[in-house]
């Protein structure tokens, strides 16, 4: 028998109904429900016309109103453990060509120490093209070696007295890097992203993967591939916690739904919408087929709404599994 499911909550930092009264609202009623986790996403500077298909076939413009606003990811979540005591704090995903790792190690290290250890380091390599050369990044077809070395550089600042590196895009001799986190050997890394190289950086790296919505077929082949990476980097045992956006609708018009519908696909969006019985069902598929953290994404009309379909999710839902 899998093992029970852990939550997390998506506190709604970006789209179109991102406000400071939601953002603190969703994570103070995580705090109160006891969600494991709460979780933002990083889009800051999307571009106003994407180019682009994400995932290939499904132009980007139809769904950048998903990102629109964005509040930022290290404020917000800084905000968020002044205000609770207990729920972890996580961003899916942190884009690592996004950063330089120096920096980004600094705020999570001290986002760990400012909430008594809740810290964790979401990342990957990133897909929006336009965005990452926004921010400074050009050579797109390198954002995977650039992540691998921006993690180990994380590494060593987090765990070595006096770190030094010497890489391709970061060299520096011994520095003082302090304070190191809170947690030891350091805050959980969990590494977002769906292809071949992301399952090996999850094995070399990770003790988490963070999926979009993937389909049961695709689990059923993938999760057993992580399983034998980890096998090959001496990880056999290793526990792994696989997350996901779990992306709901409950209401609409303020009135329950009570026909399923299910419009999911990678990416943002879309949704299953349907009354209670319909996620207790889905839910147990995608458990046994590996999911282990579902991050509930709420797709809400408004602040009131989104509260109220939380309540409807926690206590017809989540309460019965």
């Amino acid at each position: 028998m899998p093992p029970a499911l852990k939550f997390g909550l998506y506190i709604a930092n970006s789209g179109p109904a991102a406000t400071p009264e939601l953002i603190r609202d969703l994570a103070d009623e995580a705090e109160r429900r006891g969600f494991d986790g709460v979780w933002c996403n990083e889009h800051p500077i999307p571009a106003h016309e994407p180019d682009y298909e994400s995932p290939p076939g499904r132009p980007w413009k139809l769904v950048k109103w998903s990102y629109v606003p964005s509040y930022g990811v290290q404020t917000t979540l800084a905000y968020v453990a002044g205000r609770t005591k207990r729920v972890r704090l996580g961003c899916s995903v942190h884009p690592m060509p996004y950063y330089n790792p120096i920096m980004l190690a600094k705020s999570i290290a001290t986002l760990d120490q400012l909430s008594d250890g809740r810290a964790i380091l979401g990342t990957a390599v990133g897909w929006n093209r336009q965005e990452m050369e926004a921010l400074g990044f050009h050579d797109f077809d390198t954002r995977g070696a650039y992540t691998d070395e921006s993690i180990d550089l994380i590494k060593k600042l987090w765990t070595e007295k006096t770190p030094s590196f010497q890489g391709r895009w970061f060299s520096f001799g011994e520095v003082d890097f302090e304070p190191k986190p809170r947690q030891r050997p350091h805050p959980p890394i969990w590494i977002g992203g769906e292809s071949k190289p992301t399952i090996r950086r999850v094995a070399r790296y990770g003790s988490g993967w963070l999926l979009s919505h993937m389909s049961v077929d695709w689990m059923k082949e993938h999760v057993p591939l992580l399983r034998q990476r980890l096998a090959e980097n001496g990880r056999p045992d290793d526990p792994i916690e696989i997350g996901c956006f779990y992306n709901v609708k409950m209401l609409k018009g303020g009135k329950r739904i009570d026909r399923v519908e299910d419009t999911r696909v990678s990416g943002s969006g879309t949704w299953l919408s349907g009354p209670a019985e319909a996620y207790l069902k889905d839910l147990a598929i995608y458990q046994d087929a590996g999911i282990t953290y579902p991050i509930l994404r709420i797709h809400a009309e408004g602040h009131d709404d989104a509260l109220a379909q939380l309540r409807m999710f926690d206590e017809e839902v989540r309460a019965w599994l």
